[in-house]
């Protein structure tokens, strides 16, 4: 699993002491709505696909004999198509958020087990970063100016209806 959460990051922080207490219920689930983004911005945004391949990525193309006995036998029976693109999507959808601290706060969380390899701050895997992944942070960072306007644009609708 991967995980964050909205408080954690400094512009996010000194966004949210400017709000009152009930806008920061309107912002939380706008902020992290517009982090996890969709196909063209945010967490859920896929690279471009690129073949690197796991000798340039870790010096070597299989780790062992046995390894390189069972891809041959997946690439003849034809499960295994390298240089192809196979992505299944199961990353992008396995972006969510939840709610803390009553509502005032937000943890944007993605439970799919490899996610931590592609996009983890401190273990991305070398391959995927080769090929062109960001971290989740580096989503996060140039993302934020959007999700504040995000956030000001549903607190501006909530006092809109409110007057």
């Amino acid at each position: 699993m991967i995980k964050f959460s909205v408080r954690g990051v400094e512009k996010l922080q000194a966004f949210f002491k400017k709000l009152p207490a009930e806008a920061r219920k309107i912002a939380a689930p706008a902020v992290a709505t517009y982090l996890i983004g969709d196909d063209a911005h945010g967490l859920k945004h896929y690279v471009g696909y690129r073949y690197v391949s796991r000798k340039s990525a870790y010096g070597q193309t299989f780790s062992s004999d046995k390894q390189r006995r069972y891809v041959m036998a997946r690439i003849r029976e034809g499960s295994i198509a390298p240089g192809a693109p196979h992505r299944s999507g199961t990353l992008k959808r396995g972006w969510a958020y939840s709610l803390q601290g009553g509502g005032f706060g937000a943890k944007v969380y993605n439970p799919v087990p490899y996610a931590g390899h592609v996009m983890g701050d401190g273990s991305q895997a070398n391959q995927p970063r080769l090929v062109g992944w960001r971290t989740m942070m580096a989503v996060v960072n140039t993302n934020i100016k959007g999700a504040i306007k995000a956030a000001e644009r549903e607190i501006q609708e909530w006092i809109n209806g409110n007057s």
